[in-house]
């Protein structure tokens, strides 16, 4: 099974920032099984509102070698492509670098310049992956509609 990685430790407020880069990338890999790793309330909406499939809780002791870059779990497996919302990534973009066939990718949460932080993460995504990004982001929050 084909899978991609999403990895997000912040509050729900800067999540849910992310909502509009997830869908969109989501829409270009119609056939990857999304995995989060994340607050465990955080992720379970976010299966709800289908932009993950599965997901593991950042809770867990388990995770902090991944999170340090020491070791892939078996949970996480092999995954295809990743995008972490990481201030300091970089050793886990590498340890997944190593069996990736698409990019893998830290997003700097907090943009140099001003902008809309949602269109700032579909930008990050969208120099990685072939995303359209809508004029519009905010119609990607389901709470707006």
């Amino acid at each position: 099974m084909k899978s991609f990685l999403i990895c997000h430790l912040g509050a729900l407020g800067d999540f849910i920032l992310t909502w509009p880069a997830l869908h969109c990338l989501r829409k270009s890999l119609p056939d990857y099984h999304f995995l989060g790793i994340g607050r465990q309330e955080y992720m379970r909406y976010a299966i709800t509102i289908d932009l993950l499939d599965s997901y593991l809780d950042i809770e867990t002791t388990r995770i902090f070698d991944f999170l340090s870059g020491k070791a892939i779990l078996p949970e996480i497996g092999s995954p295809d492509g990743a995008v972490l919302w990481l201030s300091k990534g970089q050793a886990v973009v590498e340890l997944l670098k190593r069996t990736a066939s698409l990019p893998v990718i830290a997003i700097d949460p907090f943009p140099e310049k001003r902008t809309h932080v949602a269109y700032y993460y579909c930008q990050a995504i969208q120099s990685y992956f072939p995303i359209s990004i809508p004029q519009n982001v905010t119609i990607f929050f389901p709470f707006i509609r």
